[in-house]
């Protein structure tokens, strides 16, 4: 079994370097040999905290391995990602369902997690909440559960040999159409927000019929305006709060508005002979590296923690290309029995 390090758990609380230790399994009839976890602060300055999160432990009566990672966003994310976090370790294996159906069991009890989260008085989950990703590994298996910008990824081999990425979840965007179409049927807005010439900024609205394709904005003509950032969900009265999902856990206040925190999931059947490597991250990881570069990158390494650190590494260089500040960045990384035919 996975054994805890606290000090980890305090570093990442912190907002500093995270490494979980890598472990290798020995059985030969499970799907993973060896898997690890990263998570790094990122510089947008001050004293703001490492508001990701990640777990990875084993129920070895059920022959189960989860992985999963949490990203924050809002002056409490860091809590809330943390309560999620903590509370699946604790109580995912302990649910009657998990043996049978793992599924429903991780949906009840994010669902009751949620609940739980919105009650208390020390987290204030009106404008904060966050993203989750994970999956459920066992012996023939993995399910993929998401909500919101945290991404699966499984890079496996096509029937020619070569090394391909295969989504194993989708982001939840608020310029895909059925969010989109969603989220204004409910009462949000979906704006990207536009910089003017002059000193004041404004936002331009767009609804499905202005739309001519999902992502576009059509700024208003009394402005000259440049499209900056990402499409955002607002409320229908105001101009806040700008979420760039659209699903997540808590955020009180734009669920009002369209935005949900329905899980979605995927199971896909191991192929043990091709599928290699198994990537579970955190937007800070996907934002500038693509599904294919990731995979290669993570065989390339030949072992998890190796490739762990390479990816996080490669992420906040283009980052640091691309923006001012660097998102902060968890990577959990597994590699599998396929991986061992093709080295």
């Amino acid at each position: 079994n996975l054994k805890r390090n606290r000090s980890n758990e305090t570093f990442n609380e912190a907002g500093n370097f995270t490494l979980e230790k890598q472990i290798r399994r020995e059985s030969f009839n499970f799907p993973v040999h060896t898997y690890t976890g990263i998570s790094i602060a990122g510089s947008r300055g001050g004293d703001r905290p490492n508001q990701d999160n990640m777990f990875m432990f084993e129920d070895r009566e059920t022959r189960t391995l989860v992985l999963g990672c949490l990203d924050g966003h809002g002056e409490f994310g860091h809590q809330i990602s943390t309560f999620f976090k903590n509370g699946i370790e604790e109580r995912l294996f302990r649910h009657p369902l998990m043996s049978i159906n793992p599924s429903r069991a991780t949906e009840e009890v994010i669902k009751r997690l949620e609940f739980e989260a919105r009650c208390r008085r020390d987290m204030d989950t009106r404008f904060s909440g966050t993203t989750l990703a994970m999956v459920i590994i066992q012996e023939t298996r993995v399910i993929s559960i998401n909500i919101g910008d945290s991404r699966v990824v499984l890079g496996t081999r096509d029937e020619t040999g070569q090394l391909v990425a295969r989504p194993l979840s989708r982001d939840h965007k608020p310029d895909d159409i059925n969010e989109l179409t969603r989220i204004i049927q409910l009462g949000g807005r979906v704006y990207r927000t536009i910089s003017s010439q002059s000193s004041s900024s404004s936002l331009s609205s767009t609804t499905p019929s202005l739309l001519s394709s999902p992502g576009s904005s059509i700024p208003s003509k009394s402005h000259k305006k440049k499209l900056w950032g990402p499409v955002r969900v607002w409320l229908k009265d105001m101009d806040a709060p700008g979420l760039a999902m659209s699903r997540s856990l808590c955020d009180d206040i734009i669920h009002t508005a369209g935005v949900v925190s329905t899980l979605e999931f995927y199971e896909h059947t191991f192929n043990h002979l091709n599928d290699c490597v198994l990537i579970v991250g955190t937007d800070g990881m996907w934002q500038y590296v693509s599904n294919q570069e990731a995979v290669e990158m993570a065989v390339k390494a030949r072992e998890p923690s190796k490739a762990s650190v390479s990816l996080v590494k490669e992420g906040r260089k283009r980052y640091l290309q691309k923006e001012k500040a660097i998102d902060d960045t968890t990577v959990c990384i597994a590699f599998l029995r396929g991986i061992e035919l093709h080295e």
